[in-house]
């Protein structure tokens, strides 16, 4: 009874790439939750800045993910199913199973940078760059043992258009927050977070709008059934904003920059998957 529970909610999705629903949703959300307070101690014994710096030097992780899961959707790498049981398998290449893709290197970083740090005084985010850019091309190397024939072109106009909405609705954004002087998302970070799931929405409009693409998540779905794909903007903008600035008096500062850095990631790595879809459609 349980594995066919999980066969229907979990494993029947995933191979075949149908998208979620709103058990594994759900389940998913309930894990990150719970991953929060094992990492913001382990973030605090660290004394691990989640500064821009450290943003910045994740970013290869980010596009690790981005990119193989565009490679796997064009069947240029392989789906590389692992079997648990017979009935029970996951894809580390493939949604949920990607994130440990990058979770692992990413953790991985933090402990090396902390070492790091301590013992020759290197500044944290060297090492954590270093040990992403490493992921990105050792896990790139490995797959492409394993690489298929696929057709690939090259839309230049995803791009474009991509970088127009992106940058409408930030210059929209900016002209909201100076007129009613909400100082707190001038700031670096929580200016980025909003950025970057305008960045998120604008990949998914286009995708949808001009190449054909779908929504394969439970809300977003749901919104652009009834509205249509224009409607992830605004989504975005009754979401993403208001949870970033309540966010903002946390007790928990590590916690906090914690949530923040899963904002960001959640926002910039599917975002970054549509852009390179579109841009890679023959």
């Amino acid at each position: 009874m349980f594995t066919d529970f999980l066969v229907q909610y979990f494993v029947d999705p995933i191979a075949a790439d149908s998208g979620y629903n709103i058990v594994n949703t759900l389940t998913f959300g309930i894990i990150l939750i719970l991953l929060l307070v094992p990492l913001t101690k382990l973030f605090e014994r660290l004394k691990i800045r989640l500064d821009l710096k450290f943003y910045l030097a994740m970013l290869p992780l980010l596009f690790l993910g981005a990119s193989v899961r565009a490679l796997v959707d064009f069947d240029y790498y392989p789906r590389l199913f692992i079997h648990i049981t017979q009935r029970l398998f996951f894809s580390p290449v493939i949604s949920p199973g990607i994130y440990f893709l990058i979770f692992v290197p990413a953790i991985v970083g933090v402990l090396l940078a902390y070492f790091a740090r301590e013992k020759w005084k290197i500044p944290e985010h060297k090492t954590i760059l270093l040990v992403s850019t490493l992921s990105f091309i050792l896990t790139h190397l490995l797959l492409y043992q394993y690489r298929q024939p696929a057709a690939f072109g090259f839309n230049p106009s995803a791009l474009l258009l991509v970088i127009g909405f992106t940058a409408l609705f930030k210059i929209l954004f900016y002209g909201f927050i100076k007129q009613f002087k909400i100082d707190f998302f001038k700031q670096k970070i929580p200016f980025l977070l909003v950025a970057t799931h305008l960045y998120d929405a604008s990949t998914t409009f286009v995708g949808m709008q001009f190449f054909g693409f779908w929504e394969k998540h439970v809300l977003p779905s749901l919104v652009i059934g009834i509205f249509g794909p224009f409607s992830m903007f605004f989504l975005k903008l009754l979401v993403v904003p208001p949870v970033v600035y309540l966010l903002r008096d946390l007790e928990n500062k590590t916690e906090r920059n914690l949530i923040y850095f899963a904002i960001f990631v959640l926002g910039f790595a599917p975002g970054t998957r549509n852009l390179l879809l579109a841009l890679l459609l023959p």
